[in-house]
């Protein structure tokens, strides 16, 4: 009697047949996908706030690339605390940390040069 286990397959397990890459985009474009979704959301609860009442004006791809850079300069923008602490949520809904009010402030004045052209 042969048992499953016993009987040899045939797989090699050096062959590369190309499904590790897809499957690495596939979960890179949920992944993508996901933020997307994230800033939709929040551009929906931003744009109440006076301050940001052109965000529709970018789009949620760029508000990633901007939120994704990590530099860092002093700026002179003020906004509420309000609209901090929605910054915050947003950066640890995409990222899972959180980061400093300074780099919050510098990525808005980011937004705002690109709102408000």
């Amino acid at each position: 009697m042969v048992y499953f286990f016993e009987i040899p397959n045939d797989y090699d397990e050096n062959s590369d047949d190309g499904s590790s890459d897809f499957d690495e985009e596939l979960l890179l474009g949920l992944e993508e996908n996901r933020k997307l979704n994230v800033i939709t959301k929040f551009k929906d609860y931003i744009s109440k706030e006076p301050e940001f009442c052109a965000i529709n004006y970018i789009s949620g791809f760029e508000i990633m690339k901007i939120m994704e850079n990590n530099t860092i300069k002093k700026c002179k923008t003020t906004v509420s605390l309000e609209a901090l602490d929605a910054f915050d949520d947003l950066y640890k809904e995409l990222y899972g940390v959180r980061k400093s009010h300074a780099f919050y402030l510098y990525k808005i004045n980011e937004m705002f040069r690109k709102m408000y052209v």
